[in-house]
């Protein structure tokens, strides 16, 4: 579990340094705000239950989505 933690943690600092660079498009109102909040929570929420397959399919569909970000950029 802690490899897994820290996997998810090197995963996100990268995303911040999108969010960083790419912030202002990515995040710009309070829909997308709110959906990237549920993300993170959805992430706490699958690793206090231990849930391996639910962190899998959420790490696949939100990295596939960054992706699609990058690709348009």
């Amino acid at each position: 579990m802690k490899y897994l933690v820290d996997v998810i943690g090197i995963l996100w600092y990268k995303f911040q340094i999108f969010k960083l660079i790419y912030g202002r498009k990515y995040i710009n109102d309070k829909i997308s705000a709110e959906n990237n909040m549920a993300e993170h929570r959805y992430f706490i929420q699958m690793l206090k239950d231990r849930n391996g397959d639910g962190i899998k399919e959420a790490m696949q569909k939100g990295l596939g989505k960054r992706l699609v970000d990058i690709k348009s950029r």
